[in-house]
C-alpha cells in the first residue's frame, strides 16, 4: 500500500470510530423504545382482558339480581358489579391508548440522536401509564367479581315471595250455660252526699241552681245543660240533675 492510500483511508477510518459510540447509543435507545412499547402493549391485552372478565360478572350479578326481584341485597351489589366493570373498561382504554402511544414512539425512533432519545422517553411514560392502567383494570375486576358473588347469594338466600302468615286452628268452644245477664248504659250514679258536693261546686254563687254561665267551666256540663235542664228555665236544679242520673 502506497504512502498516499494510507493517507486516504486513515481519516475514513478515524472517521469511522469516532461514530461507531454515537450509533451505538441510537441503538440502545431504539431497543429501550421498543421494549416500552412491547410492554405496553402486553399491559394493554391484560387490561382487556380484566375488563372482559369484570363486565361478565356484572352481567351475573343483574342476572341474580333480576331472578330475584325481592332482593335488595343482590341489586345492590349488581350495581356495584356494573360500576367496577366500567371502570376496569375505562382503564383499559387509557392502556390501550397508552400502548399506542408507547407504539408510535417506537416507530419515530432512530431518525437521529435527539429525537431517538425523546421518543424512547415517549415510550417508557407511555408504558408506565399503560402498567398503572392495567392494575387499576386488575383492581375493579376483582370489585366486580367479589359483588357479584355477593348478588348471587343475597339472590339464594333472599325468599323470592313473603311469608305466608300460618293461620291456627280454630277451637271450638264448649258451650257456656246461659245466664241472664244485665247491661247498665251507665256507671252508676255516686252518692247523694257526692252529687251534693259536686253540685255545689259548680253553683259558685250559691244560689241553689247552676246557671250557662257557671256550667261553661265544664265542656262535659255544657253539652249536656239542655237535656238536664227539664224545667227549661235556663237553670240545673239538685233534683233535675239527680233524677237523670237514677234514670
Amino acid at each position: 500500500m502506497t504512502r498516499s492510500t494510507t493517507r486516504m483511508l486513515l481519516p475514513a477510518a478515524l472517521a469511522l470510530a469516532l461514530a461507531a459510540p454515537c450509533a451505538f447509543a441510537q441503538t440502545a435507545k431504539q431497543q429501550e423504545a421498543q421494549r416500552a412499547a412491547d410492554e405496553a402493549k402486553e399491559d394493554a391485552r391484560d387490561a382487556a382482558a380484566e375488563a372482559t372478565a369484570a363486565r361478565s360478572a356484572a352481567e351475573t350479578a343483574q342476572a341474580a339480581s333480576s331472578a330475584n326481584p325481592a332482593s335488595v341485597g343482590a341489586a345492590v351489589q349488581a350495581e356495584v358489579a356494573t360500576q367496577n366493570a366500567t371502570q376496569a373498561e375505562v382503564a383499559a382504554g387509557v392502556a390501550a391508548g397508552a400502548a399506542g402511544n408507547a407504539d408510535g414512539a417506537f416507530s419515530e425512533s432512530g431518525s437521529g440522536e435527539a429525537v431517538t432519545k425523546s421518543a424512547a422517553e415517549v415510550a417508557k411514560a407511555s408504558a408506565e401509564t399503560a402498567a398503572m392502567a392495567k392494575a387499576q383494570a386488575g383492581a375493579a375486576a376483582v370489585g366486580a367479581q367479589s359483588a357479584a358473588g355477593a348478588a348471587v347469594h343475597a339472590a339464594i338466600t333472599t325468599p323470592a315471595t313473603p311469608p305466608v302468615a300460618t293461620i291456627a286452628p280454630t277451637v271450638p268452644m264448649a258451650p257456656m250455660p246461659a245466664t241472664e245477664v244485665t247491661v247498665v248504659s251507665r256507671p252508676p250514679s255516686p252518692m247523694q252526699e257526692d252529687l251534693q258536693a259536686e253540685f255545689a261546686a259548680f253553683d259558685r254563687n250559691g244560689d241553689g241552681g247552676i246557671s250557662t254561665a257557671e256550667a261553661r267551666s265544664d265542656k262535659y256540663l255544657v253539652r249536656s245543660f239542655r237535656i238536664l235542664d227539664t224545667s227549661r228555665d235556663g237553670r240545673l236544679q239538685f233534683e233535675e240533675v239527680r233524677k237523670w242520673l237514677d234514670e
